[in-house]
């Protein structure tokens, strides 16, 4: 029974980028007239666990929606769905909640639990490619609504397609074809390339998933004892767990990086306040941070975020 319990699960955040609906006239003119963009620090901490889940880059002007919900499904016991988006286009930065499935080889197990029915709260479905995931999964269930949408390029990343098989698994065999993701210009490049996820909350959802599963195995419901198993599970992080983090750190990063090439269009700074190199748009003259975590890009070579201001801005150098 143990390998049932060992789906495969496409466990990674889906991200996915919207600007639809906008003209080639409309995008000029947003472009003449950007003489200063400012970005904030977003981060979100989940109620259930009191406990920072992620932090971004977001342009200041931008507005969140969204939130982390627990559910008793041993497979993937935290959704995280969020929408960034720009109340004044239609651009938006959307982290879908990661779609988990049960699937095995076992005709036997497949003839009492056919695919469409649920096992242990997970859907019994055949592996599928990350492309039609993308347009047959993900975009019709949280963009089906949206109007006229279509995507209108398509870029190869392998190694999104490494990240949702995960590390391997004695007993399971785990398998994803080559992803597709569609990007649009670099600010959604500085959203991605600044997504952090806290490993305090990684271990804390891993730690809810096992005693999840351990519950399962013992025929006992968890349904309505959700809060109770969160606030017992640990937060700590065992070395197996390390290991998970790590590689899909690594992986995260690739992907991260390979997306900034493929974007083009940005310069990296050293911030003083982070003691870090950050990533942020070229093209602009000034760039300034803060130690709330905020920049200001600006084109006006006069312009000085200290004047009129209760903050101390910093002007940042090129990394070298």
């Amino acid at each position: 029974m143990r390998f049932l319990l060992k789906a495969v699960v496409l466990s990674t955040i889906f991200v996915f980028l919207l600007c639809a609906g906008s003209d080639d006239t409309k995008t000029n003119k947003a472009k003449s007239q950007a003489k200063m963009q400012k970005f904030v620090t977003y981060s979100y901490n989940d109620p259930s666990v009191e406990i920072e889940v992620f932090r971004l880059l977001i342009p200041d002007n931008w507005k969140v929606e969204g939130a982390v919900n627990w559910v008793a499904v041993p497979a993937l016991p935290a959704k995280v769905n969020f929408r960034f988006y720009d109340t004044k286009s239609l651009a938006e930065f959307n982290l879908f909640p990661a779609q988990d499935y049960f699937w095995t080889d076992n005709q036997m197990f497949l003839y009492t639990n056919p695919p469409g029915s649920l096992r242990f709260g997970t859907p019994v479905a055949q592996p599928i490619d990350l492309h039609t995931a993308f347009t047959q999964v993900i975009i019709p269930k949280y963009r089906g609504k949206v109007s006229d949408l279509k995507i209108i390029e398509e870029k190869e990343v392998p190694d999104l397609a490494k990240l949702a098989k995960g590390l391997p698994t004695q007993g399971v065999a785990a398998s994803a074809e080559a992803g597709k993701l569609d990007a649009q210009t670099k600010l959604f490049q500085i959203m991605l390339y600044s997504l952090k996820v806290n490993p305090q909350w990684y271990a804390k959802v891993a730690n809810v998933k096992e005693y999840l599963a351990q519950l399962v195995i013992q025929n006992i419901q968890a349904t309505g004892r959700m809060s109770q198993i969160i606030t017992q599970a640990s937060s700590e992080m065992r070395e197996d767990q390390q290991k998970a983090w790590e590689y899909r750190q690594g992986v995260n990063d690739k992907i991260a990086q390979n997306f900034s090439d493929y974007v083009m269009g940005v310069d990296r700074y050293y911030d003083p306040y982070a003691e870090k190199q950050v990533q942020l748009p070229t093209g602009y003259n000034n760039v300034w941070s803060n130690n709330l975590g905020e920049y200001i890009l600006s084109e006006d070579p006069n312009y000085n975020p200290n004047v009129g201001s209760n903050l101390n801005w910093q002007q940042l150098n090129l990394a070298k």
